[in-house]
């Protein structure tokens, strides 16, 4: 389900997808691209659990901390889709030109 999810909406529009499995993705996208993937994923789980510039909860660090954590400036959405639990986060990199988009479906 998350892998058709990506491949739908990233139309070759990423820099690297290092985990494309059945129930994780991890890909690299461009900054430029933030926007879309917020509307995407906005659209597929709901708004954001912690947008980026909020200080994650403990909530967010027990969702996250399994998949590598959450830290301020990152974004967390967080649903259910067909019965499966679904975790999505942006990771912003420090050069402003990259994000990290790590989709994982968790049990």
């Amino acid at each position: 389900m998350i892998k058709d999810f990506f491949e739908k909406h990233a139309k070759g529009v990423y820099t690297e997808v290092r985990i494309a499995d059945a129930d994780f993705i991890e890909a690299v996208i461009l900054v430029v691209e933030y926007d879309h993937w917020k509307k995407q994923l906005k659209s597929f789980l709901g708004g954001p659990l912690k947008d980026s510039g909020i200080k994650p909860s403990q909530e967010h660090n027990a969702i996250t901390t399994p998949y590598g954590g959450i830290n301020e400036n990152q974004t967390l959405f967080a649903g259910e889709r067909e019965g499966r639990s679904i975790i999505a986060m942006l990771w912003p990199w420090q050069d402003g030109k990259h994000i990290t988009l790590k989709l994982k479906e968790v049990i």
